[in-house]
């Protein structure tokens, strides 16, 4: 409980209107207020998928910060995407993928190639501006599992890559879609070493 009070009291020459020709009153006034303050411990990375936490990874700065972020998504993620998480956040995926000239060719069905080469020169990555300019979901569902998309494209030859990668990114939004390209890309740079992720664990 706060009470807050004040006032103002002109002195006889104001209240008699002789200096101003008003009349200044004298003011009062006060204030109460009831404050409430409580904590909560609530699991807010309880569902942390892994486009959720590479997009956290690459804004936290601090060591112990990224830290929290993995344990967390190791702790709730099922095998074997917690697997190929730390494979894909540390050395990469076992992936061979013509990954540039597959989204130039993708893209190029898709947006006007001289957009989309302006947009990657002012974006200046490639993960993102596919993931910006790619058409949005036709329809609303559940983004893939991580190892359903390693799967797929580890058990597919080269020429059925680009169709893989469209079907990903068809089914996903903006933030899903920057996190398979980067996934693919090679070891996304998003701060996080060995060492950290074997601590993580």
């Amino acid at each position: 409980y706060r009470r807050e009070q004040g006032g103002s009291l002109p002195d006889a020459l104001l209240q008699s209107a002789a200096l101003f020709g008003d009349t200044v009153k004298p003011i009062l006034g006060s204030t109460s207020v009831d404050e409430w303050y409580a904590e909560f411990s609530v699991p807010l990375l309880a569902d942390l998928a892994f486009a959720e936490l590479l997009d956290s990874l690459s804004t936290t700065q601090s060591r112990t910060g990224k830290l929290a972020l993995l344990t967390a998504y190791l702790r709730e993620a099922p095998d074997p995407d917690r697997g190929w998480a730390l494979a894909a956040l540390t050395d990469g995926l076992p992936l061979r993928i013509g990954f540039r000239r597959i989204l130039s060719d993708l893209m190029a069905e898709r947006s006007d190639p001289v957009l989309f080469k302006l947009s990657r020169d002012f974006v200046g990555d490639t993960a993102e501006t596919v993931a910006l300019l790619w058409p949005a979901p036709q329809s609303a569902g559940e983004p893939p599992r991580l190892a359903e998309v390693v799967d797929r494209l580890m058990a597919a030859r080269p020429a059925g890559h680009a169709a893989i990668i469209a079907d990903v990114l068809d089914r996903s939004a903006a933030r899903e879609r920057w996190a398979f390209l980067k996934l693919i890309g090679g070891a996304p740079r998003v701060g996080v070493s060995s060492r950290l992720a074997k601590t993580a664990v």
